[in-house]
């Protein structure tokens, strides 16, 4: 199966009507995004509703994520992570300490795992795991407030994809 390049991480389409769900994961092919993931509990079942979707898509793929993400800003996100055993010991595998875990995560932890900045920064870390040899890459949009975890990053979307080579 080929996930193209790039593809988005949301729990945005749960929340819209079944149409417009479509509709959005039309627009996202179009703009050249190869998979969306969904969240696994949402309140529907993640293989219905991948199904549902994909009545919009010729060639999208849709994949269901690992997890339920609640939170925004870095740190608040990554809390959950950072009481899960098999988060911190893969990420202690991967050179991180105690004291980079503890406290929400240090400045280095953040910044190894949260691709922070405008549209050219966020890009250009893309671009830097493709080029580490990632064959995809998958972008979740983080916003900067809470009130920004209920709205459909559309326009985030729009900008990005172009910035990344897809349109």
């Amino acid at each position: 199966m080929d996930l193209g390049p790039i593809g988005l991480w949301t729990f945005h389409l749960d929340r819209l009507p079944v149409p417009r769900a479509r509709e959005v994961v039309a627009e996202l092919e179009g703009l050249g995004y190869g998979a969306v993931w969904i969240p696994e509990a949402m309140g529907r079942d993640p293989l219905v509703h991948a199904a549902l979707l994909l009545e919009g898509s010729e060639r999208i793929v849709l994949a269901t994520g690992i997890a339920s993400i609640w939170n925004r800003a870095a740190r608040a996100h990554m809390a959950i992570y950072l009481t899960l055993p098999n988060y911190t010991n893969n990420l202690r595998r991967l050179g991180f300490g105690d004291d980079d875990l503890d406290g929400g995560g240090s400045d280095r932890l953040v910044d190894a795992l949260v691709a922070w900045g405008d549209v050219d920064a966020v890009a250009q870390r893309v671009r830097a795991h493709h080029r580490a040899g990632a064959d995809h890459v998958c972008v979740q949009v983080l916003g900067t407030n809470a009130d920004d975890a209920r709205r459909l990053p559309l326009e985030q979307w729009r900008a990005l994809a172009p910035a990344l080579g897809l349109s």
